[in-house]
């Protein structure tokens, strides 16, 4: 029995730690540490040096190039860069009306016909005269407006009836708007910064 229990002993005898490291695991960070070492050692000494003389050749080829060209050049190309840059910000800048019609165009009520545009271009607001058929019209020539994104205001300044005879003022009764009637009208739409330069 005693050789029974002590084969049992010697099988489940917890192990015991070795004290320090491997020695497999101490050559192996010192080869990292010395590779490391020659790696710093090789970029500061062998790389650097290589580096400075490739940036010395090119700063003696600016020298050699800036030398052979003569100053007037010189200006002439400071000159048309300047004028490219300018040039540059002034279309980023520039205001393109011809954009309005673009906008105006899918816009536009078929029964609406516009006779008159004017545009200030300090407050961004334009003053559109027109005819329609009907009230229905003008109110839905509005309401097209109104759903842009690009209008910042909407005025509706002036609508009157073009059939003359009491001096034009305006009469909404059923019985006044007979088919070959009409109506004159202004709107006054206030346009976003950025309209002339979003389309």
């Amino acid at each position: 029995m005693q050789q029974f229990e002590r084969g049992v002993t010697e099988r489940f005898r917890p192990e015991v730690p070795s004290v320090g490291w491997s020695w497999r695991l101490i050559v192996f960070s010192t080869i990292v540490a010395i590779a490391a070492v020659l790696l710093y050692a090789g970029m500061e000494y062998g790389y650097r040096s290589v580096l400075e003389s490739e940036r010395n050749s090119l700063e003696q080829e600016l020298a050699q190039v800036d030398m052979s060209i003569n100053a007037a050049d010189q200006n002439n190309l400071i000159n048309f860069y300047s004028q490219i840059y300018n040039m540059q910000n002034l279309l980023r800048d520039h205001i393109t009306i011809s954009n309005l019609f673009s906008f105006l165009e899918p816009n536009t009520n078929s029964k609406v016909q516009y006779t008159q545009l004017n545009m200030n271009l300090d407050s961004y607001s334009i003053d559109i005269s027109g005819t329609a058929p009907s009230m229905d019209a003008i109110v839905n020539q509005l309401e097209a407006f109104r759903r842009q994104p690009m209008i910042a205001g909407l005025v509706l300044r002036k609508a009157d009836s073009n059939q003359g005879g009491d001096g034009g003022t305006l009469n909404l009764a059923p019985e006044n708007q007979t088919p070959a009637s009409g109506f004159n009208f202004t709107i006054n739409l206030t346009l976003s910064r950025d309209f002339f330069k979003q389309l």
